[in-house]
């Protein structure tokens, strides 16, 4: 693999195949999407829920600092 100026990981000699391009840098050793698709982020509906969760998780908090 080689990188762009950008960080942005490249393979050589073959074109990209994938949908995404990644960027190997930003938090190493992690591959993270440069960009996501529009159909591919999260939903309204996926949102809701989450903020449905929140309060529990926000409770369970104090259990975690106390470990």
């Amino acid at each position: 693999m080689e990188t762009t100026g950008t960080g942005v990981a490249m393979s050589r000699g073959e074109p990209s195949t994938s949908e995404y391009q990644y960027n190997y840098t930003y938090v190493a050793p992690l591959a993270l999407a440069q960009e996501v698709s529009l159909s591919h982020r999260p939903t309204l509906e996926w949102w809701g829920q989450t903020m449905e969760h929140l309060p529990h998780i926000v409770n369970n908090r104090p259990h975690w600092v106390q470990e």
